[in-house]
């Protein structure tokens, strides 16, 4: 940790609890930094879209990720991890009229919408769903 930090520690310090919780800390707050500076260089804003009643919105950061699970009541902020890493990513389905309030929250990974739910894990009424499936045609993203 002290390496990636860029701090050079004696192999055997003589306080080393201290010295570690002292590194840990500060290796924590530098990957939380590192983890914000990662995930702006994958936004994509391509996946942004407005329709007559709902529009896509892209997280800007994670905080904004934790805060859709959060008022969502689901897991959703166990997914930062995953969206840093490259492996899946986070698209906040909102009303026009009211784009600061959580709706639906779409899993986008590997070319396909893999996940759609609303709070609690509720499944999309109907009129949510015919948004979403006219947005996968509009994007030429595969829906499953």
């Amino acid at each position: 940790m002290a390496s990636k930090i860029g701090r050079n520690v004696k192999k055997y310090p003589k306080y080393l609890r201290s010295t570690h919780d002292i590194i840990t800390a500060s290796y924590n707050a530098f990957k939380k930094h590192y983890d914000e500076i990662e995930f702006e260089k994958l936004i994509k804003f391509d996946l942004e879209f407005e329709g007559k009643e709902f529009c896509t919105i892209v997280p800007k950061n994670t905080k904004e990720i934790i805060i859709e699970g959060v008022n969502n009541n689901n897991c959703l902020g166990s997914y930062v991890e995953k969206v840093i890493k490259g492996e899946t990513y986070i698209i906040f389905m909102r009303r026009n009229d009211e784009k600061e309030n959580s709706l639906i929250t779409l899993e986008f990974r590997n070319g396909k919408i893999v996940q759609y739910k609303g709070q609690y894990n509720r499944e999309p009424n109907e009129e949510e769903m015919e948004f979403i499936e006219s947005y996968c045609k509009i994007k030429d993203i595969k829906l499953i």
